[in-house]
């Protein structure tokens, strides 16, 4: 008696399997049968600078490359936030291998971050010895 009491659950299980199946496996409905025409985009007169860049960039600004390790104290002044005592500073720590070697000669750490990319280190010390490879 029991399995005719069950029977409904089993044929509502089976019919939603059947259904989710047959949802999964259908065919792809085919696109609308619309021609649509492509609409060219409206021209935007583009004001330009003479360095080719929009106006909103302003102007570019180029900026000298300074080694740390052998600038002068003049040269070392046009850096951002870089005094006449913190070019003498620079200068008497010499030499370093990282930004982070300011700190020991008496520059902020906020200073050092931001003197950023024009100013270098260039590596010091000896060149690295050629490793012998197999054909040596």
């Amino acid at each position: 008696m029991t399995f005719l009491k069950s029977k409904p659950a089993y044929v509502v299980a089976a019919a939603i399997v059947l259904g989710v199946i047959w949802y999964l496996t259908r065919p792809a409905a085919p696109p609308p049968a619309v021609a649509v025409a492509p609409v060219p985009a409206p021209s935007i007169p583009r004001p330009s600078s003479p360095n080719g860049l929009p106006p909103s960039m302003g102007p570019m600004k180029t900026m000298a490359v300074i080694d740390l390790n052998t600038a002068s104290v003049e040269e070392l002044q046009t850096l951002p936030e870089i005094t006449l005592d913190y070019a003498q500073k620079i200068v008497k720590g010499r030499p370093y291998k990282e930004r982070s070697d300011l700190e020991r000669a008496g520059i902020p750490h906020d200073v050092a971050q931001r003197i950023g990319p024009p100013a270098i280190i260039k590596s010091v010390g000896p060149a690295p010895v050629p490793r012998k490879g197999p054909g040596n």
